[in-house]
């Protein structure tokens, strides 16, 4: 079997650096939005159609789906890494096609991906941004662009809402603790940006996902970990 072309691999890492972003970041049971798991089957079909190396892939992240556990958003984050690493390894001409159609290479949004993560409980700033991946803010404003579909400030309101999904779905704390541990001034703050980008409340989303009363019980009061007297600045989150 023939090796997959460069134009395809980019093709397959760039998918994979945006289900990197949507990704849960919590630890816990593996859910996804509906259009997430549509971008998966997405990549999936491409890798079984391509070469040894991209059918294994394929195979796996599989395998991955149809036995989820704890520990499934890890084992999914190193496959996609594994793509994305393997059409780096394909030489140049795949790369140089990556940066052009992406605007920044697969490095360079993992390398924002992992800043992000560790600090959305900050204010973060366009410039913060752009200094992690070693972009300029104008260039970082386009390759978001360009890789995502969002704006900058979109994209991140987007990860601290994704964030808020997780600890909802394992009732972790008051909407107000959730709030900062996502980066909101405030529980009227998330909320506000909540159904901005979801269409309803984050108490009526958890409602929907039908979490049983048992499960409420066995962690009230466990709540998550924000810092004393530190309320985010509001930036790129408003």
């Amino acid at each position: 079997m023939v090796r997959m072309s460069t134009i395809d691999l980019s093709r397959r890492a760039a998918l994979a650096a945006a289900l990197l972003a949507q990704l849960p970041k919590s630890q816990g049971a593996w859910q996804l939005e509906p259009a997430c798991a549509r971008n998966f089957e997405i990549l999936i079909d491409g890798l079984r159609t391509g070469d040894a190396v991209s059918v294994e892939l394929g195979a796996l992240f599989r395998d991955a789906l149809t036995h989820p556990h704890e520990m499934t958003t890890q084992v999914m984050h190193g496959l996609l890494i594994a793509v994305c690493g393997y059409a780096a390894e394909s030489g140049n001409a795949a790369l140089s096609l990556e940066h052009r159609i992406r605007g920044m290479t697969a490095r360079q949004y993992e390398s924002l991906l992992e800043y992000v993560d560790a600090h959305l409980s900050s204010s973060l700033s366009l410039a913060d941004l752009a200094t992690t991946s070693t972009l300029t803010v104008a260039h970082l404003s386009r390759a978001l662009k360009r890789a995502t579909g969002e704006t900058p400030k979109r994209w991140l309101q987007q990860r601290r809402v994704n964030h808020a999904k997780q600890l909802l779905v394992r009732n972790n704390g008051s909407l107000r603790e959730i709030a900062i541990a996502c980066g909101f001034s405030s529980q009227s703050h998330l909320t506000r940006v909540f159904v901005k980008l979801t269409g309803t409340t984050p108490r009526a989303w958890q409602a929907s996902r039908r979490i049983p009363a048992q499960s409420r019980t066995k962690t009230a009061g466990m709540g998550v970990n924000v810092p004393r007297g530190r309320t985010p600045i509001r930036s790129l989150s408003r």
